[in-house]
């Protein structure tokens, strides 16, 4: 899809509510993904422990990483 679309990245949040967390699947952003501050577990995904609220938790993170990243890049 980031191809197809010529996206500069891809994300899917799985979230457990169950277990209180979820995982984060991030294609691209590279750079700013390596800002974030969760746990990686493989190439392009991560560990958000007590993450269950994209708009709320999530999006302010990713933001942060990328104005981040922009900013160096200036």
């Amino acid at each position: 899809m980031k191809e197809a679309k010529s996206l500069d990245g891809t994300m899917l949040l799985i979230t457990d509510v169950m277990k209180d967390d979820s995982i984060l699947l991030l294609r691209g952003l590279e750079d700013a993904a390596g800002s974030l501050p969760y746990e990686p577990l493989e190439e392009d995904v991560w560990n958000l422990p007590g993450i269950l609220s994209r708009k709320k938790q999530l999006l302010p993170e990713i933001l942060r990483a990328v104005e981040e990243t922009q900013s160096s890049k200036r």
